[in-house]
């Protein structure tokens, strides 16, 4: 259920392909257009644009975490405030029982966000052309690569990417939890944090676009993007350019935070009294 909601979700995507209704959606011209028709608008709707544009709107900020962690952060906080926890706790060390819980919010997180994901891909290659331009002359060519290879390649990334980002995510809702003891709060601040990640984002950025021509600054302002958590979504594929680190150096420092939001997880199961 989770995963076909994360479908839905990448339906309501943003749709490139008509330039006089930019506001139309991913489903709506699934409905809207023939298949004639979309092979007229050219690269700009077909498959791998659609398929590539699964996270572009406000909504998938919002509500992507929340479908990560659902149901299973339901499950850990019916455990966690009932009984259950003493039982399945007294069976192994409190370090074991941490660490069992991490790996299976963030497996359950990452499998929902990609199955969603994979799911929505094969319903816009069904309806959409494919794009079939092998030079470099088109946009999605140069910007995602020239051969089939190179644009599934791009095309993974941006899924494992959005997956790693889902689990980061399971495990901080799972800290909210044991904090805060109601899975209310689990759900409803990492919407909130995306939603008001994204709107300082645009400030920011109008900002650097007020103070510096076309908005480039400096790297040292660029990297501050990485603080809004919203943007980390979407910048998978050019993260040189817009935070000044490479991709490689990106995920190091990604599994870094991950590893101490664990540690901070592992310790408050270790201090609650049995």
């Amino acid at each position: 259920m989770a995963a076909m909601l994360v479908t839905l979700l990448c339906l309501c995507c943003r749709f490139y392909g008509d330039a006089a209704n930019p506001d139309i959606l991913v489903i709506q011209a699934i409905f809207k257009y023939s298949r004639e028709e979309l092979i007229y608008m050219g690269e700009t709707a077909t498959s791998f644009q659609a398929a590539i544009s699964f996270r572009d709107t406000i909504w998938f900020v919002v509500l992507f975490p929340v479908l990560a962690v659902f149901p299973w952060i339901h499950e850990f906080a019916d455990q966690w405030n009932g009984g259950n926890y003493y039982l399945v706790v007294s069976r192994k060390t409190r370090v074991r029982y941490a660490v069992d819980h991490v790996v299976r919010g963030m497996l359950s997180a990452f499998f929902i966000i990609v199955t969603g994901v994979l799911i929505y891909v094969a319903i816009v290659y069904i309806k959409f052309p494919l794009y079939r331009m092998e030079d470099a002359e088109g946009t999605i060519a140069f910007v995602y690569g020239s051969t089939k290879i190179m644009r599934a390649a791009n095309l993974c990334k941006a899924m494992i990417h959005t997956g790693i980002l889902a689990s980061v995510g399971s495990v901080l809702s799972m800290i909210v939890i044991v904090l805060l003891k109601n899975q209310f709060w689990a759900v409803s601040i990492p919407m909130l944090v995306g939603y008001s990640s994204d709107k300082l984002d645009n400030v920011y950025q109008y900002y650097l676009c007020l103070k510096y021509d076309y908005g480039v600054a400096p790297v040292r302002y660029q990297v501050i993007g990485m603080l809004f958590p919203s943007r980390h979504l979407f910048y998978d594929m050019t993260f040189s350019s817009a935070f000044g680190i490479s991709y490689g150096v990106y995920l190091i420092l990604l599994f870094a935070f991950l590893i101490l939001i664990v540690l901070v997880f592992v310790r408050l199961i270790k201090r609650r009294n049995v």
